[in-house]
């Protein structure tokens, strides 16, 4: 996969130091140069080439995000969420939204979510869905004693004792029937944590970026996950599945997203409409950013291999040893960058969770959802085989029925290249769609080496 996405950064590259002004790209050279620092600046939104393909501004408020994705789910699974009242004590912050998740198909509520959606001081800026409390079967527990302390915890943590009081603390406690699943379920409770602006009486209306919007979008796959699968047992329920699976709901909301037959639902106005899409800046920076994955995921394979027993292991060595010899864009020298990666120690060599969640929902998306993205059939059929069985089924399993692949099924290693295999193809395609046509492999971008040293990028 490294071999395949290094020449198409590099075409990338090359396409967005030819359209800038010198810097960041340095001015030393006749020839654009790029330097380790550069790559994440121009591939992003805030390079000025991005702005031409990717609206910083979405001129879609929070509100309209939220309430497309709701709009969303109900066409796939009839599923709706709305804003209710939340019992004394069960926010953290006034900003909190306590969303109630309604479904068709059971006939009532299916669980509940913690919206903490904007910044503000001591809070942490970056974007998580997490599970509160697991959905599971209740039938022979004593639910109500779960929730009842001691006199001392009962008074520190402001939580009754007596039966009835739990009741009317709020129906989050409670246990219910869901129409077409068998016994008592405790139902799930999630939050979902990010740093969007808040609006104020001077800018109006929160206003989301587009990559707020993807990140908005992101989460919410992991929280209709939480809430779909609910299974018998809270350890594999909704997300508690695999780790190297659990990035692919998520990442499939992006590629709703990415899809122009869904923006209606995120009532774009005249002015959004010459804005263009969230699939341009999609794809205009995929190889970059894909081939950067694909590197760090093998800096974390190595880092947990055979490799780190040795008493002359150096995490900073193998780092520079694995980008010189597949990275397309050199890293600083006497840096050590993958401190900046907290994957590397809480993912545990399962790195490779982002590309290849990537791969699979482009597949998956491509094709069940493609032709008609709010074919409620097809979102019936990813909630029957995918999202419903939460942990609790082989993952292999659930791609290859969904896709009617039995080579997938099996999951071994041939399964594993030909997910490698759609990954590269897909991105091929789209980078193929915005390399310059004033770029030739003739006229090679300058890169400097870990000695400052220029070299030609090929």
């Amino acid at each position: 996969m490294s071999n395949q996405y290094r020449p198409l950064a590099f075409a990338e590259m090359a396409q967005l130091a030819s359209n800038f002004p010198p810097q960041p790209v340095s001015s030393k050279s006749k020839d654009p140069m790029v330097e380790p620092w550069d790559e994440l600046y121009l591939s992003g939104p805030a390079s000025p080439l991005t702005l031409y393909s990717y609206s910083r501004t979405s001129n879609i408020t929070l509100g309209a995000a939220l309430q497309a994705v709701s709009d969303l789910f109900c066409c796939l699974f009839g599923l709706r969420f709305r804003v209710m009242s939340a019992s004394p004590g069960e926010t953290w912050h006034p900003d909190v939204l306590k969303l109630e998740f309604f479904s068709e198909e059971h006939g009532g509520t299916i669980g509940w979510m913690f919206a903490d959606l904007y910044d503000r001081a001591g809070k942490r800026s970056d974007s998580t869905h997490f599970t509160i409390r697991c959905s599971r079967r209740l039938d022979w527990d004593d639910w109500a004693g779960d929730v009842l302390y001691d006199a001392d915890a009962s008074r520190l943590d402001g939580i009754p004792l007596d039966h009835e009081s739990v009741v009317n603390m709020g129906t989050t406690m409670l246990p219910r029937l869901l129409r077409g699943k068998e016994g008592l379920r405790q139902l799930p409770v999630s939050a979902l944590s990010c740093s969007f602006s808040k609006s104020t009486l001077s800018n109006g209306a929160s206003r989301l970026a587009w990559g707020e919007v993807k990140t908005l979008f992101h989460e919410m796959g992991h929280a209709v996950h939480a809430m779909i699968g609910q299974t018998e047992y809270h350890a594999i329920a909704g997300t508690r599945c695999a780790r190297d699976f659990m990035e692919f709901p998520s990442t499939l909301m992006e590629r709703f997203l990415a899809s122009p037959k869904i923006h209606p639902l995120l009532n774009v106005n005249e002015r959004s409409k010459s804005s263009p899409t969230v699939e341009g800046y999609r794809n205009i920076s995929s190889a970059i950013i894909e081939h950067h994955y694909v590197i760090l995921s093998m800096i974390d394979q190595a880092y947990h291999s055979h490799l780190a027993s040795s008493p002359s292991f150096s995490s900073t060595s193998t780092f520079f040893d694995i980008y010189r010899t597949h990275a397309a864009i050199p890293r600083a020298p006497k840096t050590a960058e993958q401190m900046q990666h907290p994957q590397f120690y809480t993912y545990q060599a399962t790195y490779y969770t982002y590309p290849f969640g990537e791969a699979i929902a482009s597949r998956v998306f491509d094709k069940v959802f493609a032709d008609d993205p709010l074919n409620r059939e097809s979102g019936q059929r990813y909630m029957d085989e995918v999202l419903g069985h939460g942990g609790g089924k082989n993952p292999w399993l659930m791609v290859g029925e969904l896709l009617g692949d039995e080579e997938i099924m099996v999951g071994d290693g041939k399964a594993m290249g030909r997910v490698g295999k759609w990954a590269v193809d897909a991105f091929i395609s789209a980078s193929q769609q915005h390399i310059s046509a004033n770029f030739h492999p003739s006229q090679p971008i300058m890169l400097a080496n870990a000695k400052g040293n220029k070299r030609p990028a090929s």
